[in-house]
């Protein structure tokens, strides 16, 4: 096992140890936890095109094993937000290597000092591609892992105002390219609350990226200034921030821009949920694959994210409307980012993005889906620009209470410029699902 994946498994190996003994120490002071769940599953896929070529199409019937964890437990003393989605996928034909498929997020926060003092813990784990000029291919993936760990502290400094301290060591590992790094930030907010809903504040931050590996990049800071105003309502959530950003690299010249940022979220109905997140700020590739997952949920592979060692300009908005319930699920997203380099200005680009799924249960034990996705980046220059396309189906059946089959078809197709190949690919699954009844 290399480095890389030795300090993946030691943080995910923390992660679900403090996970484990906050559940356990709220269930003995608390209550039963709020909404927990798990499954685990076993199947097979068959590809027509396992290597996405245009000329050479190779398939290839791939055995799977895979489980899903999700945890919402909000305590008074520990809080544990989890969710999982993982499949290993062994390659038998040797058209890629046996490797891990999906993504995984964890939020931990545990209470010290009541109103004073927390100790926070957040993990994202996923793919990312190795190039992103190639394309998407299961042969043009590495695992990616970023976590980060701190404390939030805070002064009351009257009946309305709080002086509000937070830090985080970060670490961001990758499995194929040397692009490891170690972040160190802390900010300085000082808050008063306008009414019980709403907080103004204004807000100092610093943080400096070091590489392992000073031959790969050389580390640099980004300071932060701005305003902010939060407002968290029984339907309607908001969180706008504006300020200045500034980003020195070591032995560089300074840049800066405006840093703003827009958080909304609006509850339609009791199954509806419309959300936006858009924003101008300099950003890492670490930090723009926590966004990017947090936004997907926490369980999809985000390969539409930079790899990149310097820093970058993200100008970016994020939309999407869901509803659950009853008979009928349904999502629609839609992204927009373009990343700007103040030092590799070759990795410029635009990326776009959409996303439908629907699930219908026409039964109580049958239940069908569909899904469409796109993907699009386009580079200034150096070609490798590229679109993607996925179209689905799948068909749910119940064995019994705890076992269920899934029947699905996928169809991936691809085209663009340089190394982006052009490709159609199709793919059919069954897979077998062992998952406990949801506990509440």
């Amino acid at each position: 096992m290399n480095t890389t994946l030795r300090r993946v498994v030691r943080f995910t190996m923390a992660s679900m140890v403090l996970a484990a003994a906050g559940t356990a120490y709220a269930a003995e002071n608390d209550r039963a936890p709020t909404e927990s769940g798990w499954s685990i599953r076993a199947g097979v896929s068959h590809s027509d095109n396992a290597t996405r070529d245009a000329f050479t199409q190779t398939s290839e019937t791939t055995p799977e094993a895979g489980f899903t964890w999700f945890l919402d437990d909000q305590r008074e003393r520990f809080t544990t937000r989890i969710a999982a989605d993982v499949t290993w996928r062994e390659y038998t034909a040797g058209t890629s290597p046996n490797q891990f498929d999906g993504g995984g997020m964890v939020d931990l926060t545990g209470v010290i000092i009541p109103e004073a003092f927390d100790w926070v813990l957040n993990d994202n784990y996923g793919q990312a591609l190795v190039n992103q000029r190639e394309t998407d291919s299961p042969q043009n993936r590495q695992n990616f892992n970023f976590a980060s760990t701190g404390p939030n502290i805070t002064f009351p400094l009257g009946a309305r105002t709080d002086l509000r301290l937070t830090g985080r060591y970060s670490l961001a590992t990758y499995e194929e390219k040397q692009n490891d790094n170690t972040s160190v930030s802390g900010t300085l907010a000082l808050a008063r609350r306008l009414s019980a809903a709403q907080v103004a504040s204004v807000v100092l931050s610093q943080r400096r990226v070091d590489y392992d590996d000073p031959l790969v990049a050389r580390k640099y800071d980004i300071q932060d200034a701005y305003l902010e105003w939060t407002r968290e309502g029984l339907r309607t959530s908001a969180d706008v921030s504006l300020g200045y950003s500034n980003l020195k690299p070591e032995g560089g010249e300074s840049q800066g821009g405006v840093l703003a940022r827009v958080v909304l979220t609006r509850r339609l109905s009791t199954r509806s949920l419309l959300s936006v997140t858009a924003g101008s700020e300099y950003a890492n590739s670490a930090e723009t694959f926590r966004v990017n997952q947090m936004f997907a949920g926490g369980t999809r592979t985000t390969t539409g994210v930079p790899t990149t060692v310097d820093a970058f300009r993200s100008d970016y908005v994020y939309a999407s409307w869901s509803t659950a319930g009853g008979r009928v699920d349904m999502r629609v997203t839609g992204t927009y980012r373009k990343e700007s380099h103040e030092e590799l200005v070759t990795e410029d680009v635009v990326r776009t993005g959409g996303e439908f799924a629907i699930g219908r249960r026409l039964s109580p034990r049958l239940r069908i889906g569909g899904r469409a996705l796109y993907e699009k980046r386009t580079f200034d220059a150096g070609g490798g620009d590229g679109s993607n396309w996925q179209y689905g189906a799948d068909l749910t059946f119940a064995l019994t209470r705890t076992i269920s089959s899934e029947l699905g078809y996928d169809r991936f197709t691809g085209e663009g410029s340089g190394l982006q190949r052009k490709f159609v690919e199709n793919r059919v699954f069954l897979r077998f699902t062992y998952a406990p009844r949801r506990l509440r």
